[in-house]
């Protein structure tokens, strides 16, 4: 390429760039200054990466002049670059196919198939796909005509494991394809860590790139690949009821020259926890609480009368629970909240189960609230219960709302009197509704019936124990106390003293 300018000072740069949405870019030479004795065109040899790239040059001249002539891409003297490291490739013409699944509890199913078998089943997926560039060619595409809904994913795992070090960068390239449009639904891709967890962490696209989604054409997408060892995930995911979905072929990880990156596995797929190795799984106290939330067992917890002696998990008295740890004095302002550490990755039919415990020195008083929240809008409340004595262990399943979004959950305590409280939880798991589900169980023969204000719209009366399970189907979060004839008084002035809590 020749250049032609009188400027001295910074003139320009060629750059390249790729993927769609120009995810990656690097600076392969920079003219700074120019000898001012000689006013000529001027030569520039850039030596091109061996990759898939885009050329840019960026000119940075603010007075004067600058001109180009004679651009050209060819072949230059010198030693050939090595050829790229090729370390996985799928177009979905071969086996390579057996290597993706799609997850099956969630409510979109992945599909690959030849181009027109797809429009068989979906209109508006794409009319040939990328290798062959006809119909009989194969991709990935998730049909979502007949059921879409706001909150709906689907996620395609590739389930080889890869491991990318220090030593040597590599980067996953596709081919995407949206359609009918962009809008309303979105392509994600994760890496799924590999020791067996349900942690994931966010690769594509990012903030820039997202602005860049092609839809009616087949794009390219690319991704510079963290330090680690893990796999990977394909989701797409529905905003409303606009059926607008993806297709994904030519899919490659390929050694490239960029600096190693790092990537932090901030979101889990579901979250389960017994409490039994007497950790908190890695759950937080909330900065605010008065008093912390400690694993305990029923051996170790500082107040026997009060309980919970035995956990919920076993009902055995060494396996592990989440304890609110209180010292004396204790006061009407105190509180305690523990949140997870990572977020959940939220959609459609997602709930969360728990089993809880409440004990307090006061009876009748209804000296303590619980409650779940999320950091979905404002601190939302999903569900409490306000309670002197839960009557042993209990089970409640809350459904979340139908959102596909990263999302932060909340356990929390308040003392509504100063009086020493148990408050306890346990087996604690957030996934599919589907998946956790359970009919209602009673562990011990020796039981009293009693009736519980609850936030649901009729009384309800349980037949209780030591530890009981009942299910709960439905969200109280946002309803009235139920209220028989004779606490209907009692219950308006609790409401008014409560109601700040909310």
């Amino acid at each position: 390429m020749w250049y032609y300018s009188s400027q001295i000072k910074l003139l320009f740069s060629v750059q390249t760039a790729q993927g769609e949405g120009e995810e990656l870019i690097r600076t392969l030479a920079s003219v700074l200054d120019k000898n001012a004795s000689t006013v000529d065109w001027t030569l520039i040899d850039v030596k091109l990466p061996n990759e898939k790239i885009k050329i840019y040059v960026v000119t940075y001249v603010t007075q004067k002049y600058l001109a180009f002539d004679d651009i050209s891409v060819d072949y230059c003297d010198g030693q050939l670059p090595p050829p790229p490291k090729v370390l996985y490739t799928c177009d979905f013409e071969s086996s390579c196919s057996n290597d993706f699944v799609t997850l099956p509890a969630y409510q979109y199913k992945w599909l690959i198939s030849s181009a027109s078998e797809a429009r068989q089943i979906e209109s508006s997926a794409p009319i040939v796909d990328y290798t062959f560039g006809n119909s009989s060619g194969h991709y990935a595409f998730v049909p979502v005509s007949h059921i879409v809904d706001k909150g709906k994913v689907g996620y395609m795992h590739l389930e080889k494991q890869f491991q990318v070090t220090f030593q040597e960068s590599y980067c996953l390239n596709f081919q995407y394809y949206a359609y009918p449009a962009s809008s309303n639904s979105f392509l994600r891709i994760y890496s799924w860590a590999s020791d067996g967890s349900k942690a994931i962490g966010f690769l594509w696209p990012e903030d820039k790139s997202g602005h860049h989604i092609t839809s009616g054409r087949w794009g390219w997408g690319i991704i510079n690949l963290p330090v680690g060892n893990y796999s990977f995930l394909f989701r797409v995911d529905t905003y409303d009821t606009s059926a607008y979905s993806f297709a994904l072929d030519n899919i490659a990880i390929i050694s490239c020259d960029y600096p190693p990156t790092t990537n932090s596995y901030n979101s889990l797929l579901s979250f389960s926890c017994n409490f039994d190795n007497l950790t908190m799984c890695e759950m937080i106290n909330d900065k605010n609480s008065t008093f912390n939330f400690t694993a305990f067992t029923g051996e170790t917890i500082p107040d026997q009368e009060l309980g919970p002696t035995r956990d919920h998990t076993h009902n055995s008295t060494s396996a592990g629970f989440l304890y609110w740890n209180q010292n004396l004095p204790v006061s009407t302002n105190d509180k305690g909240g523990v949140y997870l550490s990572k977020k959940i990755e939220q959609n459609t039919n997602m709930c969360i189960r728990f089993a809880y415990y409440i004990k307090s020195k006061l009876v009748n008083k209804n000296t303590t609230l619980i409650r779940l929240s999320s950091d979905e809008s404002s601190s939302k409340v999903l569900w409490y219960q306000l309670f002197d004595d839960s009557q042993g262990w209990q089970i409640v399943i809350v459904p979340l709302t139908n959102v596909a979004s990263a999302i932060t959950y909340s356990f929390e305590a308040y003392r509504l009197d100063p009086t020493l409280t148990a408050v306890a939880f346990d087996d604690i798991e957030i996934d599919q509704c589907s998946s956790i589900i359970t009919t209602t169980t009673s562990t011990s023969t020796t039981t009293a019936t009693s009736t519980s204000a609850t936030t649901t719209t009729t009384t309800t009366t349980t037949s209780t124990s030591t530890s009981t399970t009942t299910t709960t189907l439905h969200n109280n979060a946002h309803q009235l106390f139920s209220l028989n004839i004779c606490s209907l008084i009692i219950y308006y002035f609790l409401f008014h003293i409560f109601r700040h809590f909310f």
